[in-house]
């Protein structure tokens, strides 16, 4: 460390420097990382939103609800994994006129099971207690479900 007394400095100046150094570049990463997270959630949020304008209308029976044990605002959500039987809305009318769902909803192949994972308020969890019926969104292509009644 000569160049440092070449300079006038104390000889601990040099760690000081790549100390500073190590942690802005772990500043950066995790400014990037926030960054991608933050982006991640704005595309979900933005998918689930355009579902629910434009997917089919259909309902579920909540076959499994299951709390993941993640909470958004303290305890004003919490988020559940819902196993769903999704079913038609309008299978029933369709049948009794000798239409096939799956040739109404172009795409669309019902009924079919999944999972998705809800924010739920407390005060909605008799909603979706397994068992229940709920209305539900469905994007045709993907068979993307997403929740069509208030979860607050």
């Amino acid at each position: 460390m000569e160049f440092m007394q070449r300079w006038g400095l104390p000889p601990w100046a040099g760690w000081m420097a790549l100390v500073v150094l190590i942690i802005m570049v772990e500043g950066a990463v995790a400014l990037y990382h926030v960054k991608r997270r933050h982006d991640r959630t704005v595309r979900e949020t933005q998918a689930s939103e355009t579902i629910r304008r434009t997917g089919a209308s259909a309902s579920a029976q909540v076959l499994q609800a299951t709390d993941t044990g993640v909470r958004l605002g303290a305890d004003r959500f919490f988020i559940w994994k819902l196993r769903l039987a999704v079913q038609p809305a309008a299978s029933e009318a369709l049948a009794d006129r000798g239409v096939a769902a799956d040739s109404a909803a172009g795409e669309l192949r019902l009924p079919f099971e999944t999972e998705i994972k809800v924010p739920i308020s407390p005060a909605r969890f008799a909603d979706f207690a397994e068992g229940r019926q709920i209305r539900v969104r469905v994007e045709p292509g993907t068979h993307s479900v997403v929740v069509d009644q208030r979860t607050e």
